[in-house]
């Protein structure tokens, strides 16, 4: 037995190793105020073995005998045998458990969000969490937004993530038809467009992500640049463009959409995507292999969102340009919505008004230049954002519908055999 046991530990660690190479795991708790890397799922509390119950002073052995019964030698010594089992086939204690509140008492429920807002935006709003609801861990599993649903859809049978906080709503869209989230009516559900939130209230809209075009200001002068989309066909970016992996990436996927839409036709909208790919030297996995090659030049120009380019420009100093396309920017509605089957309801809720409250909203605007979807009057918004920003029109409902078939045309014909 031994033996099997370590093998299935072995296991279970490999498959928990697995796990780790796809997201990054933090977790937050007022104790320390201090992202520490963790497994997606805490290890099993250790059950007790044996159970100490007072019984006229007579502890009570296995079968209800207490410990003054008179037994043979031999009864005793197999008692004793079996009691050392038992012990030896519990699972080890976790070495990290749930996390006491800083006022003290009982342990903290753990929260987990599924999110692709990378750690710059978590770390601060993490921290801002933990003073304000010190009750309960937040703990953030970062990857991209196509993945997200991937996962919750492995994973509905038996969820594991309260929230999903952030992707285009054309993926919460998705998750709703397919029963991944549970309807929940915000506080400032009337301070939203209709467009811009679920019907049945399975997911809100929070903020606005127009996509742009990005240039290495180190390699490109401004005034070089790009100045629409179709200029990013131009044979002289021959090897100079560098895509985020649409797969993987709901930014890039509404991308896509909205080039195809906005061509004559949708095979017309696939040959301009054929050109592209014929520039493009390379697709990054994610956005941070993606700023690190756009930083080393092995590309000088590349499709993003308007938010990170700011955000990167800031935290990293990385030498980045945007271009507003003239025919306008694919304005994506990054939402937010409850994953179905959560265990703690009633914290989701909390989480869900906190992350949408005006004071989150002006920090996420301010530090961050989150565009709102909420009607939030007297909200000021950074001097170096653009004030217009041209929006260029996307057919959501066909985004919804058709998107995958897009996706999958895309991988199967296009990327990789591009040719200008």
């Amino acid at each position: 037995m031994p033996n099997g046991l370590s093998a299935m530990r072995r296991a279970r660690s490999l498959a928990a190793s697995r796990m780790e190479t796809t997201a990054a795991v933090t977790r937050y708790s007022a104790a320390t105020r201090t992202p520490a890397r963790a497994s997606p799922r805490a290890p099993p509390a250790r059950p007790s073995c044996i159970v100490h119950a007072k019984t006229r002073r007579s502890t009570l052995l296995p079968g209800g005998l207490p410990m003054n019964t008179c037994l043979p030698r031999h009864h005793l010594l197999a008692c004793a045998a079996l009691l050392l089992a038992l012990a030896a086939c519990a699972p080890p204690r976790p070495t990290e458990g749930p996390a006491t509140p800083a006022t003290g008492g009982a342990p903290t429920t753990k929260l987990t969000v599924y999110t692709p807002h990378g750690r710059e935006m978590l770390e601060p709003f993490a921290e801002r969490w933990a003073a304000d609801h010190p009750e309960i861990t937040l703990e953030t599993v970062d990857m991209g937004a196509q993945q997200v649903f991937d996962r919750l859809r492995a994973e509905q049978a038996n969820p594991i993530a309260d929230v999903w906080w952030g992707a285009p709503h054309t993926t919460y869209a998705q998750a709703t038809e397919l029963g991944l989230l549970e309807p929940y009516k915000p506080t400032w559900a009337d301070r939203i467009a209709p467009e811009r939130r679920d019907s049945t209230d399975h997911w809100y809209g929070q903020w606005l992500t127009p996509g742009v075009i990005v240039y290495n200001s180190a390699a490109v002068r401004k005034q070089d640049a790009p100045a629409d989309w179709d200029d990013l066909l131009d044979a002289r970016w021959k090897d100079k463009i560098i895509i985020r992996d649409p797969l993987s990436s709901g930014t890039m996927r509404s991308f896509i959409a909205a080039m195809i839409q906005r061509a004559p036709s949708i095979d017309a909208g696939f040959e301009w995507l054929t050109r592209l790919d014929a520039n493009t030297v390379t697709y990054a996995a994610d956005p941070a292999l993606l700023f690190r090659q756009f930083q080393a030049q092995e590309g000088v120009l590349t499709v993003w969102n308007l938010r990170d380019v700011f955000i990167q420009r800031r935290d990293h100093d990385y030498q980045l340009g945007y271009v507003l396309p003239k025919s306008g920017s694919p304005m994506v509605v990054d939402a937010i919505g409850i994953v179905a089957g959560t265990k703690h309801r009633r914290e989701a809720e909390i989480f869900y008004e906190w992350a949408t409250a005006p004071a989150q909203m002006a920090f996420a605007a301010e530090q961050f230049y989150c565009l709102p979807a909420i009607d939030l009057p007297g909200l000021e918004l950074p001097s170096d954002l653009p004030a217009v920003i041209p929006e260029l029109h996307v057919d959501w409902e066909q985004v919804r519908t058709d998107g995958d078939e897009w996706m999958r045309r895309w991988n199967t014909t296009i990327k990789g055999r591009g040719t200008s």
